[in-house]
């Protein structure tokens, strides 16, 4: 191999094997397109920051349902039990 060759693999290798930023504290968030109907757009713009107003309420529906899911669960296995005696 001559020169050029020997230092076009070097160069290679050191990038492949550099480090990046790393992760971050927070997950990274998916990059969506969404419709909405104006009246709603119109709602959150009054926030100043109205897309993150948007992920909280979109994240407590989403555990408020989930521990809905759970309760119901839990007591209808509980009357269907008693049911049974």
């Amino acid at each position: 191999m001559n020169d050029i060759e020997n230092k076009v693999i070097e160069n290679t290798t050191e990038e492949s094997t550099r480090r990046g930023r790393g992760r971050g504290a927070n997950p990274a968030l998916a990059h969506v397109n969404l419709r909405l109907p104006h009246e709603v757009l119109e709602f959150y713009r009054k926030y100043p920051h109205y897309t993150q107003k948007m992920r909280e309420v979109l994240t407590k529906f989403i555990y408020t349902e989930e521990q809905k899911k759970e309760l119901l669960e839990k007591y209808s296995n509980k009357t269907y039990n008693a049911k049974q005696e």
